[in-house]
């Protein structure tokens, strides 16, 4: 009885501890995230002593990722590569521009020097006299200028192309990465909510032999042990799981619409 006792107390305070943990675990997000908080004036806000996060929802509520191809179809879709194809069409601008300056200067000139008299007639007569017309053709010989401008211009746009196609890549390899990652955490959940049920069945059933008198405390104790890191091997799994799919949601670039597309859902908005 006296060693049960003590393995009792040992558990107490080895969940004590963990607790602990957990509470310094908690405060440091906190203020992590009170570092992205601010008013509408740009004043840093803290957050209220009651404040907790959300329930982790669920694995089954989660919106499932559709299926690895067509989330690489909307790759094109993230800010980065949007960044990236508003830049060029920029470029662009800046390209035809600089065209547009290697062409020749053409002026056309027709000034009426005449000064209106009585005579109706004199205005039938424009090329004669008193008229000055002309045209002002004019080409740089060496088009120095314009065609380092446009050289600079193009060596810009192709920059900005590999840029774009270096970031694609990436984006692609880390949606396979998160999705394989993601499937993953998917199967070991399930292995760890069916062992924490078996575990939490075995318990029971500890408790009952405990209470008919064949077992002891010991293994009472040593059951629940068990049961509560299956448990928690269980849940860290679901916050991995969750983790896994918002990450890739962010590097399809579709987090937000399909996060508030989910909550609406959740909370029966139309």
């Amino acid at each position: 009885a006296a060693v049960d006792t003590l393995e009792a107390g040992l558990q107490l305070r080895s969940r004590r501890l963990d607790y602990q943990q957990a509470q310094l675990d908690f405060q440091t997000a906190r203020l992590y995230l009170e570092t992205f908080l601010w008013d509408n004036v740009g004043e840093p806000l803290q957050l209220a002593p009651g404040v907790v996060p959300e329930a982790v929802p669920p694995a089954a509520s989660l919106p499932m990722p559709s299926g690895l191809d067509s989330l690489i179809a909307l790759v094109d879709m993230h800010p980065e590569l949007v960044k990236y194809q508003i830049k060029g069409e920029q470029l662009d601008v800046d390209r035809r521009l600089a065209l547009e300056n290697l062409k020749p200067e053409l002026n056309l000139e027709y000034n009426w020097l005449w000064a209106p008299g009585n005579n109706p007639l004199d205005i039938i007569a424009p090329f004669e006299n008193d008229y000055k017309w002309g045209a002002n053709f004019a080409i740089p010989l060496l088009y120095r200028k314009e065609r380092g401008k446009l050289n600079q211009v193009r060596i810009k746009v192709e920059q900005n192309s590999l840029d774009q196609d270096n970031i694609y890549l990436q984006l692609e390899n880390e949606v396979r990465q998160r999705y394989a990652q993601f499937q993953q955490y998917d199967q070991m959940l399930t292995q760890a909510t069916i062992m924490s049920d078996q575990y939490a069945q075995l318990l029971a059933a500890e408790r009952i032999r405990f209470e008919n008198g064949e077992s002891s405390l010991f293994l009472v104790n040593s059951r629940e042990v068990k049961y509560l890191d299956a448990r928690k091997k269980q849940i860290d799994l679901e916050a991995k799981l969750g983790k896994a799919l918002a990450e890739l949601w962010e590097r399809s670039g579709i987090l937000e619409v399909l996060w508030l597309d989910w909550t609406d859902t959740v909370n029966g908005t139309p």
